[in-house]
C-alpha cells in the first residue's frame, strides 16, 4: 500500500509541475510557418499566426522584437489581442529598423529573427505561462526575391532573342515562382522608346524567358537592359547591357549580368 501510495503522491507531483507548461502548449500556439513578413521601406509588417486550441476566447498581450544577427534588439512593438477559438492572423507593425534606413534595397534585415511573447491579459486564466519564440525573418519572407539574368553578350540589328530570367530567394537560394518580369531595352532612339517585352511570370523552378526583336537600324554600340520584377508589394530590378554587331559575320557570345 505504501508503495502504490508513493507512486500516487509521485504521479500527481509530476503532473501538478508540467501542468502549466503544457497546459500553455495545448491553450496557445503559434504557426511559424504559416506566420508571414512584409519588409517595407516604411517599416515591417508581421501577419502573426497564432491558433486557439481551448474553447473560449482569450485576452492576451502580444510583443514582437526585431532582433539582429548579434542579438540586440531593434525594433519592438505591441499591441493586446482577443483570440477567439480557431486560427487567427494578428497584423503587426513595428517601425523602421536601422537596417532599413542604411540599405535601402533591404537585404541585410532577412539576417534578423523575429522574437514573439504572448502573454495573458491580469483577467485572463487561460494563459498560465507565457508563450515564447524565435521565427527567421528570413524564412518567413518567401516572397522577397532577386533577379539573375543571362542573355547574348553581343546582338545583331534585325535579330531576335531572348533573355533568360531566374527568381531566387536571396538568403535561401529557393526559386521564387508568380514573380511578374518584364525587360525594357533603351535603343538610344531620337523619341527615346525603349523596346519592352511581354511581361510573364516565373515558373516553379523561378524561370521565365523574355524574347525580343531588334530593328534593322540600331544606331547605338550599347543597348542598355533593365529586367524588373513584382510579387506581390515587393519589387526588385537588374541591369546589363548589350554590345550591338554591326557586321553579321561576328558570331554571338552568351554572358550573364545582374
Amino acid at each position: 500500500m505504501r508503495y502504490l501510495a508513493s507512486r500516487f503522491v509521485w504521479a500527481v507531483t509530476v503532473c501538478l509541475v508540467l501542468v502549466g507548461p503544457c497546459f500553455a502548449q495545448v491553450g496557445i500556439r503559434v504557426n511559424e510557418t504559416a506566420t508571414r513578413i512584409q519588409i517595407r521601406s516604411d517599416g515591417t509588417i508581421v501577419d502573426l499566426s497564432v491558433e486557439n486550441q481551448t474553447r473560449e476566447t482569450i485576452s492576451a498581450h502580444v510583443l514582437l522584437e526585431l532582433v539582429d544577427p548579434k542579438g540586440v534588439v531593434q525594433v519592438h512593438a505591441d499591441q493586446d489581442a482577443s483570440l477567439p477559438s480557431g486560427p487567427t492572423k494578428l497584423k503587426i507593425a513595428l517601425p523602421t529598423a536601422f537596417a532599413q534606413q542604411k540599405n535601402p534595397d533591404r537585404r541585410s534585415i532577412l539576417w534578423y529573427r523575429l522574437r514573439y511573447t504572448i502573454t495573458a491579459n491580469p483577467l485572463s486564466k487561460s494563459l498560465p505561462t507565457p508563450i515564447a519564440g524565435i521565427i527567421s525573418v528570413s524564412e518567413a519572407t518567401p516572397e522577397i526575391f532577386e533577379l539573375h539574368v543571362a542573355g547574348p553578350a553581343f546582338v545583331r540589328e534585325g535579330g531576335h532573342y531572348a533573355a533568360r530570367v531566374r527568381a531566387i530567394h536571396p538568403v535561401t537560394g529557393r526559386p521564387v515562382t508568380g514573380v511578374k518580369v518584364q525587360a525594357s531595352l533603351d535603343l538610344d532612339t531620337d523619341d527615346n522608346e525603349p523596346i519592352v517585352t511581354k511581361a510573364l511570370a516565373t515558373d516553379r523552378q523561378g524561370f521565365a524567358t523574355l524574347e525580343f526583336a531588334l530593328p534593322v537600324n540600331v544606331s547605338t554600340d550599347e543597348i542598355d537592359v533593365k529586367v524588373t520584377g513584382k510579387l506581390g508589394d515587393f519589387s526588385a530590378e537588374a541591369d546589363g547591357e548589350f554590345r550591338v554587331n554591326h557586321f553579321s559575320n561576328v558570331s554571338a557570345r552568351s554572358a550573364a549580368f545582374d
